[in-house]
C-alpha cells in the first residue's frame, strides 16, 4: 500500500504529550496515528452488536400488524403506576 501525508494542525500542549506517549512505548507518531486511523475506520464500517440489536427491535415494532397503544393512554397507565409507588412510599415512611 502507497503512503501518503496527512497534515493538520492541535494543539502544541497535545501535540508534545502525545509524542511523548509514542516515544514511551518505542514507536513513532505516525505509526500510533496510523493505528487510531485503522480502529477508528474499523469501528465506523462494522455497525456495533447494539446497534444491530436494536436496528432489528425497531424494524420488528414497524412490521408488528397489532395497534399501538395511544399516547394517552399510555400517560394515563404511567400516571396510575407512578400514584401507585407515590402512595406506597407515603405509607412506609
Amino acid at each position: 500500500m502507497g503512503k501518503a501525508e496527512l497534515t493538520f494542525q492541535i494543539d502544541e500542549d497535545l501535540k508534545v504529550a502525545f509524542s511523548a506517549a509514542a516515544e514511551a512505548e518505542g514507536r513513532s507518531v505516525a505509526d500510533v496515528l496510523s493505528d487510531v486511523m485503522r480502529d477508528y475506520v474499523e469501528l465506523k464500517s462494522e455497525p456495533s452488536d447494539y446497534d444491530t440489536w436494536f436496528r432489528q427491535q425497531v424494524q420488528e415494532a414497524l412490521d408488528d400488524p397489532r395497534d399501538g397503544i395511544p399516547h394517552d393512554e399510555v400517560m394515563a397507565m404511567m400516571d396510575a403506576e407512578i400514584a401507585r409507588h407515590a402512595a406506597g412510599l407515603k405509607r412506609g415512611a
